[in-house]
């Protein structure tokens, strides 16, 4: 049995706020600065603790592949919802139709057209903020884990070489 997190991108993993902060909305997945990546270490540290699949039901999956976002995001990203143009809940109901051997699902979008069969497993973001801690906290929960499950990732902190060196030195050596 398979814990499901149908993901949005936009409101989500960018909002106005990383917007503003970063210089503009990412427009491909190449575009890597433009995304919030405390956003995706905490959907990296859920997947990571927990076994938790994603499945994009984000408008960005006309163009871009389940194994793009895996790549992009470091995330466990094992298919994307069908295009039916048609409410998106009715998108994530025909992939979950398709697919019995789900244990769980949670929905994350920045859009509320979700069926009614769907809002108790659906947290709604703020597209101005993304995804937030109360946000990562309630999909925690409705998936039985512990936001504080699991293990960081390392990030792969550089040391300068001259980390050692006084400040004094270092100005001065900015001023020759």
């Amino acid at each position: 049995m398979r814990k499901i997190l149908f993901l949005d991108v936009d409101g989500v993993l960018n909002s106005v706020k990383s917007c503003a902060a970063l210089g503009g909305y990412p427009h491909e997945l190449t575009s890597r600065e433009g995304f919030d990546w405390i956003a995706i270490k905490l959907l990296q540290r859920l997947c990571d603790s927990s076994g938790v699949q994603i499945v994009m039901s984000s408008a960005w999956r006309a163009w871009n592949k389940p194994e793009d976002f895996a790549k992009a995001f470091d995330l466990p990203v094992i298919d994307s919802t069908p295009r039916l143009h048609t409410k998106r809940g009715e998108e994530i109901q025909a992939w979950l139709d398709a697919n019995d051997d789900i244990e769980a699902y949670v929905i994350l979008d920045d859009d509320s057209d979700m069926l009614d069969s769907q809002q108790e497993r659906f947290i709604k973001t703020n597209a101005k903020e993304g995804l937030t801690w109360t946000d990562f906290s309630k999909v925690c929960a409705l998936f039985g884990e512990s936001p504080f499950s699991g293990a960081a990732r390392d990030r792969e902190w550089k040391a300068r070489e001259d980390a050692r060196k006084p400040i004094a030195i270092l100005i001065g050596e900015g001023a020759q």
